[in-house]
């Protein structure tokens, strides 16, 4: 696939459709500072031998009426199991218990709920040493993951606490997920990590400078 056709691609996809504020300064904002990510993240999977990927989502929402979680990361990530599968792609679902019947449904509609894994994490206060240790590196290993990819999960900021969209924090509903790509790095070899989000908030958004978040996402300096 050409470059031309991938910046066209990404044009399309990275649009502020909710007016969340991705580009609110026109000249330096979350769409400018990674612009050439995304033809990255294509190439890395593509030119990969025998790719598989691990998609880290969900996004639990606490005072939500009842407290359930976001909608747009499970069904980013039954849409990426949908179009890798179909292009021989192994992919791993994981996520926290509250997500799991969701994904789990939505393979299911697509035919795919007997050929794709849904991995429950643990709660975020259980054993998280013990399953960085033990328990993902093994699963890891086992599944051949070259890729890690956070698909709208919520990641720490810089005070370390992770925070919704409204600057709420929400640490304690949330598996500490961020840490699996903490670890990533420093597999042999390393996996490569990848971040999908829309709000400077989640796993990745880490990458683009605190003031460039700051001055474009409401709530964003928190």
């Amino acid at each position: 696939m050409s470059d031309v056709i991938l910046d066209q691609i990404r044009g399309i996809i990275q649009r502020d459709v909710n007016k969340r504020g991705l580009a609110r300064d026109p000249h330096e904002n979350l769409f400018t500072v990674c612009r050439e990510d995304f033809a990255k993240a294509c190439y890395s999977i593509a030119q990969t031998p025998q790719p598989a990927v691990a998609v880290v989502t969900g996004f639990f929402i606490p005072h939500a009426q009842p407290p359930c979680g976001e909608t747009d990361g499970p069904l980013g990530a039954i849409f990426l199991a949908r179009a890798l599968t179909a292009l021989g792609i192994s992919i791993t679902l994981l996520t926290d218990l509250f997500c799991c019947k969701p994904l789990k449904s939505g393979l299911d509609a697509c035919g795919l709920g007997s050929s794709v894994l849904v991995y429950t994490l643990p709660p975020p206060t259980i054993y998280w040493t013990a399953f960085r240790d033990v328990d993902w590196r093994h699963s890891s290993n086992r599944m051949g993951i070259t890729h890690l990819l956070a698909l709208e999960r919520v990641g720490p900021g810089f005070d370390g606490r992770c925070r919704n969209m409204h600057g709420r924090d929400v640490s304690e509903a949330m598996a500490p997920a961020h840490l699996l790509f903490e670890d990533a790095a420093c597999r042999t070899p390393p996996l490569c990590t990848l971040g999908i989000g829309d709000g400077g908030n989640e796993i990745g958004m880490g990458k683009i400078p605190p003031e460039v978040i700051a001055r474009n996402i409401p709530n964003g300096e928190r």
